[in-house]
């Protein structure tokens, strides 16, 4: 059979709009926000996340632990190790804080792959895959486990995420923060909105160089003053 020049073209044409459908499709599965003007990283990625057990239980993850289905811990393809993400399902809207500390997800359009302790905390265990965000968090003072009873502090250009009943790490978030002269932002703040100002000449007659915390130990019960709600 013989087809015409003008058949010819319009299935080409065809084929070119589902390939470009495709890789659009493609581009919005695995997507990394550009965040460079931004004063710290919020959303760093949004895809599927999945999760891994069974055979993988006591062997060595990628960078020489001893993998554990009990620890919040995931496997990403780039980001460093010791590295923590807020990891939320797009759908429940529930959160979790992990760990990186293995390589992968290898199944395409997957952007992190979960223990099964992880998975649970989730809600993976019935759909195996869910749509998420991860966020990038405070390496050094934040939690691991479910967010519901944990606190957001930011520090060092990002957020943090503490429990509520963790003193010790708040004693040591609370001495962080005044050694890097970083209480100051929560100090005015607060005193802005215990305050309620209701215009400029009111706040200028604010003296907001003194913190309003007071407590010289420096304990964890000052923490409602640098507690961000979410």
């Amino acid at each position: 059979m013989i087809i015409r020049n003008n058949q010819t073209l319009g299935a080409l044409k065809r084929l070119g709009i589902v390939i470009i459908v495709l890789f659009c499709m493609q581009a919005l599965s695995f997507k990394t926000k550009n965040n460079a003007n931004k004063e710290f990283i919020e959303i760093y990625q949004y895809g599927k996340a999945s999760y891994y057990a069974g055979q993988f239980i006591g062997r060595k993850t990628a960078n020489g632990e001893i993998f554990t289905s009990n620890e919040y811990t995931c496997a990403h393809k780039t980001l460093p190790f010791g590295t923590k993400l807020k990891v939320t399902n797009m759908e429940t809207n529930e959160s979790i804080i992990v760990r990186v500390n293995d390589r992968g997800p290898y199944v395409k359009n997957r952007i992190v792959d979960l223990s099964l302790r992880g998975a649970y905390e989730l809600g993976l265990m019935n759909s195996g895959v869910v749509d998420v965000s991860i966020e990038i968090v405070n390496k050094q003072f934040s939690s691991l486990g479910n967010t519901k009873n944990m606190d957001r502090i930011y520090v060092d250009h990002q957020f943090a995420y503490v429990k509520s009943n963790d003193d010790d790490t708040y004693d040591k978030l609370y001495t962080y923060l005044s050694e890097s002269q970083q209480l100051a932002k929560y100090s005015k703040s607060e005193t802005v909105k215990e305050q309620k100002i209701e215009n400029i000449e009111e706040l200028k007659s604010i003296d907001l160089s003194q913190p309003i915390i007071t407590d010289s130990t420096g304990t964890s019960g000052d923490k409602q003053a640098f507690v961000i709600e979410e």
